[in-house]
């Protein structure tokens, strides 16, 4: 190639780098808020299961109150520990449920997602919902000792009688 051929090579890349920028730099910044906004995601998502499981196990803890008392509890805590600490979302509910050797609380919250990220109309739902349930065990160990004790009073009586 001579001096000509080279010099008409190099007029023609001129501009190739804008326009590669104004392809790219959408994509980029689309990534980015996807990148963000799926950590948003899981903070949530460990944020509501952490949240279950601490008011299943204040429920359980409560064991010999009778079940309304009990599911009460759980979900009042359940809502404090919520309480301004999710991200972009909005708490859809909060179900306590409490059988005779389980609490179990199932939470349900809803993510607004940005319709940019996923190029307006590709992915059509623009809510990511997230559902957690933990369950703890009922903790009876108070009425056992209060059995074991009554019994013991009940023996000692019949021993002195």
């Amino acid at each position: 190639m001579d001096k000509r051929d080279r010099s008409f090579l190099n007029k023609n890349n001129k501009g190739m780098m804008t326009i590669e920028a104004c392809i790219l730099l959408p994509i980029i910044i689309m990534i980015s808020l996807l990148v963000i906004w799926l950590g948003f995601f899981l903070y949530n998502k460990t944020l509501l299961l952490e949240c279950a499981g601490i008011a299943a196990i204040k429920g359980s803890q409560m064991a010999e109150e009778d079940n309304e008392t009990l599911a009460g509890a759980a979900a009042v805590r359940a809502e404090e520990l919520l309480t301004q600490k999710t991200v972009a979302m909005e708490i859809q509910d909060i179900i306590v449920s409490v059988d005779h050797g389980a609490v179990t609380v199932k939470i349900t919250g809803v993510m607004q997602v940005p319709r940019a990220i996923f190029l307006m109309d590709i992915y059509q739902d623009d809510r990511w919902e997230i559902h957690v349930e933990q369950t703890a065990e009922r903790l009876r160990s108070c009425s056992i000792l209060r059995t074991i004790e009554r019994v013991r009073k009940a023996q000692n009586n019949r021993a002195e009688q």
